[in-house]
């Protein structure tokens, strides 16, 4: 074999070999990784999400828009089910849902009304039908590290600190706007975000027939020095007393803040060194009652050594740094998950073992350290994956049967 041949033939050879390893390595890079991420659970007024340790999301409850994400409409409740893998954070509006998978996409799937799935759903189904359903997932925004929607509005933040909004904006305002409609184009609300959360809507009626009916929601933004931001309706004196109704621009309410949650008119909050503070309003007697309004307008200490926070309508849950899990507030429907329907103005302990809680407005969700899955109260469209049509309250919680 002459030296020219022999060249040849080793080139080819390498030239297989390159080949090879590049599609070995195109192959490793394409193939499903597994994930590691704390459980999340998200609840809207009639369905459920919860994101695993292992990155699978589950959904179930009413499916009428898509919004549980399997691919189907369904009208009424359907059982827990897996929809998607390699997702480390899941979000509920009322008509759907947004999730964060392992690249930081955000993904969306329901109904756009409102414009609460972006612009983006505009563009991929150009129709006149404003709640257009789209059952699968559809890829939103890049980039990003944390959502938060509530009815028609929705949230996230990227990686660089950024806030964005989009979807109903007549009852928040922020970025200085005055309150419109809606805006499906995501909008640039604050810097140096760290978590952010929104109330729902509250609709105030005119029952004089005067033209005074509106609607009002607020928002609290933690921004990464842990300073506590607000902006929207301060309807049950969220700052306090002196300051305006409807806050154009967000305001610095609080420092040493690490996570919020609120409710419709309620506020929790951890500080720093791990104490739980509450002010606001809840639908029973709680923290002693303030007023004749039943508001706390000032911020009071309730709990030590809290890790996580969920509160609601009408019950307050939070997970001590133990795993403890402690509820307060009503318990008509057995929200607070304490075997009886007994409200509390205290807070009462429910369980140990728990990583992650979600208070809705009638029921509970909460994750366990042995990876189950607990669920108890009642919701009015009967979304609970456990029960029978028409029958409450749910007194002991009850599994969620995740089954693939």
């Amino acid at each position: 074999m002459t030296h020219k041949k022999l060249l040849k033939k080793t080139t080819c050879i390498v030239c297989i070999v390159i080949m090879l390893l590049s599609l070995l390595t195109s192959c490793k890079e394409t193939s499903h990784t597994p994930i590691s991420t704390k459980p999340t659970i998200a609840i809207s007024n009639d369905h459920a999400a919860i994101v695993k340790e292992d990155g699978s999301l589950w959904t179930w409850g009413n499916n009428t828009y898509g919004q549980c994400g399997n691919g189907t409409r369904t009208y009424g409740s359907i059982p827990p089910e897996k929809v998607q893998s390699g997702i480390i954070s899941v979000a509920a509006g009322t008509f759907f849902t947004l999730a964060i998978d392992a690249d930081n996409t955000l993904l969306g799937w329901g109904s756009k009304i409102w414009g609460s799935l972006t612009n983006r759903a505009i563009e991929v189904r150009d129709t006149p039908d404003s709640v257009y359903p789209f059952v699968k997932p559809m890829e939103i925004m890049e980039d990003v590290v944390y959502v938060s929607c509530k009815d028609a509005v929705s949230m996230a933040i990227k990686k660089d600190g950024t806030l964005w909004r989009w979807g109903s904006i007549m009852i928040q305002g922020g970025a200085g706007t005055l309150p419109g409609l809606y805006n499906p184009e995501p909008t640039l609300i604050m810097e140096d975000v760290s978590s952010v959360v929104q109330s729902s809507v509250i609709f105030h009626y005119d029952e004089t027939n005067t033209g005074n009916s509106f609607q009002s929601a607020y928002v609290l933004a933690i921004k990464n020095d842990n300073s506590l931001w607000l902006w929207g309706y301060n309807l049950t004196w969220q700052v306090d007393e002196t300051a305006p109704r409807h806050i154009l621009d967000p305001i610095k309410i609080m420092d040493n803040v690490t996570s919020v949650a609120v409710s419709n008119k309620a506020i929790a909050i951890i500080k720093d060194d791990k104490s739980l503070w509450l002010w606001g309003e809840l639908e029973t007697d709680w923290l002693g009652k303030s007023d004749e309004r039943n508001i706390f307008p000032e911020p009071k200490k309730v709990l030590d050594s809290v890790s996580e926070v969920s509160v609601n309508t009408s019950h307050v849950m939070a997970i001590r740094e133990d795993g403890s899990l402690w509820a307060m507030g009503d318990n008509k429907f057995s929200q607070l998950g304490d075997g009886t329907t007994e409200a509390r103005a205290d807070f009462v302990k429910v369980m140990e073992h728990v990583t992650t809680v979600a208070a809705g407005p009638r029921h509970t969700i909460a994750c366990l350290d042995d990876g189950r899955v607990l669920e108890w109260g009642w919701t009015s469209r009967n979304f609970l994956s456990f029960g029978e049509e028409g029958v409450f309250p749910y007194t002991p919680p009850q599994e969620v049967m995740l089954q693939e």
